[in-house]
């Protein structure tokens, strides 16, 4: 709730909102902020003040995001920023890495288990980060393909030989 901005009240009540959420936040992370060096007993006392001064200042509270309140507050409100930033980047379930191990089960069973770690992970990094197959428009590609041809030289060239027209030059006259 307090992550995204889109979810905060129209209006504050500044003994309510966002309390019980960074508390319980608090408890959990307690060893990861300790480790981070945040501040702990602090945290509480700069929600509250940075919710405070949010809402004073910015009239279209739903448009802002974390990265410009982190530009603006970090100096002032660095222990709950650090909270804001930890829970910001945990992931929301974990599909991501359970299609990645998917991915490479398939991967390793078309290659019979015989592809080397190395070569397994620039693989899984071009599948978990190429685009759906679904949405590849391949005119680009076969346009390039059809008019460049790689010579024996390595000298890439407009490939006339494709018209029917033109004689090969290996061919006698």
């Amino acid at each position: 709730m307090i992550g995204s901005f889109k979810l905060w009240p129209a209006k504050i009540n500044p003994a309510e909102f966002g309390e019980k959420e960074v508390s319980i936040l608090i408890a959990h992370y307690e060893p990861v902020l300790e480790a981070a060096n945040v501040e702990i007993e602090e945290v509480d006392t700069e929600w509250s003040r940075l919710k405070l001064e949010i809402y004073a200042r910015f009239q279209n509270i739903r448009k802002l995001t974390w990265d410009f309140v982190n530009s603006v507050y970090l100096h002032k409100y660095p222990n709950i920023l650090t909270l804001v930033d930890l829970v910001l980047t945990l992931p929301a379930s974990s599909a991501e890495a359970e299609r990645g191990f998917s991915q490479m089960k398939r991967a390793k069973s078309q290659m019979h288990a015989k592809i080397k770690a190395e070569s397994m992970m620039d693989l899984l990094i071009i599948q978990l980060n190429s685009p759906d197959i679904n949405n590849f428009d391949p005119r680009k590609a076969i346009h390039l393909w059809n008019t460049r041809t790689l010579s024996s030289t390595g000298d890439t060239r407009p490939n006339s030989a494709c018209s029917s027209n033109s004689e090969s030059p290996y061919e006698s006259e």
